[in-house]
């Protein structure tokens, strides 16, 4: 169908932004000025979500319905940022915070004004009420605190106040969402009561029935005769592509997370690309934790972004190499 054609067409919109952006060269400075811009966009679409949870200008009535229309019944209650949806906004956020942790620690830049911009991002995070990105920032911070201090070696009592500051920011941050926040949290405690898991875990099901017909290869896209929406990107891809593509599918994403922890463990690497290859390397742990309950290949805002991301990446990674051989 036209639509499965179109499917393809956009993995290869995503392969050419890679070819297009790896092409160029690129310094550290320049990889500072991207971290910067990233920082500063998702501050803004944080800002915005605070307009939208007050509502405030009439953004609910004027801006918001020219794209996130399925979210105005609740949008007050689930902020969506400059995105679709809550949990799509979620991963954006991580990314944000995944970055100003890294710079914060890496460039030992504890400044009031890196804390506050955390304390934004987070707060904005929690007024998605998305148990899922909740959950994934909780998993992304043990994991980067074990980087910190087994790679980095960074002194403990660091470590320990960033745990006390992300304690004491989550106590606010839940006071401040109150109820709805509250409710939908113990929600997810009962899973057999719980409507969002029954119904996903009713989705799960049917797909891998249909996956089981056709195993090895899937079906493709087959939009016009299938669900597009599994609320799972694993079983999403396995009923597409069958078991060849979820290999490949997996190997979108291990590929760089191996190659980004080799970069951030090389001897006499900047500031700026530690924190640039750390955050990949984290990012990367984020889309596969949040693949379970949505998706992020199939996620045409995001993937833009994380392509360009990925050629700046390994353009990073081949000019430090080709610098050391010299």
């Amino acid at each position: 169908s036209v639509r499965d054609f179109f499917e393809f067409m956009k993995f290869i919109k995503l392969l050419l932004l890679l070819i297009l952006f790896s092409n160029f060269s690129y310094d550290e400075k320049f990889v500072g000025k991207v971290i910067n811009i990233v920082i500063a966009s998702l501050i803004a679409s944080s800002l915005f979500g605070f307009m939208q949870y007050y509502n405030i200008l009439k953004v609910n009535d004027i801006i918001s319905p020219l794209y996130a229309i399925s979210q105005l019944s609740h949008i007050s209650d689930r902020i969506v940022g400059t995105t679709s949806n809550p949990n799509d906004f979620g991963i954006f956020l991580n990314i944000g915070i995944i970055i100003l942790i890294n710079k914060m620690i890496i460039k030992k830049e504890f400044s009031i004004k890196n804390i506050l911009w955390i304390l934004l991002l987070l707060t904005a995070e929690i007024l998605t009420v998305s148990r899922t990105t909740i959950l994934t920032t909780i998993i992304i911070l043990v994991y980067l605190l074990f980087v910190y201090n087994k790679q980095f070696k960074i002194p403990k009592k660091y470590l320990i106040i960033i745990l006390i500051a992300f304690v004491l920011i989550g106590i606010v941050v839940v006071a401040f969402a109150a109820q709805y926040f509250i409710a939908r949290m113990t929600s997810g405690m009962n899973l057999e009561e719980d409507g969002s898991f029954l119904a996903r875990l009713f989705k799960w099901q049917d797909n891998i029935e249909i996956w089981k017909q056709s195993p090895i290869l899937g079906w493709g896209p087959a939009k016009a005769s299938q669900a597009t929406i599994v609320d799972n990107e694993y079983i999403l891809m396995l009923r597409r592509y069958g078991i060849v593509g979820i290999i490949f599918y997996f190997l979108l994403y291990l590929i760089p997370f191996i190659d980004s922890k080799r970069a951030f463990l090389r001897p006499q690497v900047s500031e700026n690309d530690l924190i640039f290859f750390t955050s990949m390397n984290a990012i990367i742990i984020v889309f596969l934790l949040y693949n379970v309950t949505s998706v992020t290949l199939s996620n045409i805002q995001l993937m833009d972004l994380w392509f360009i991301l990925i050629a700046i990446l390994y353009s990073r990674i081949n000019s430090i190499k080709s610098d050391s051989i010299l």
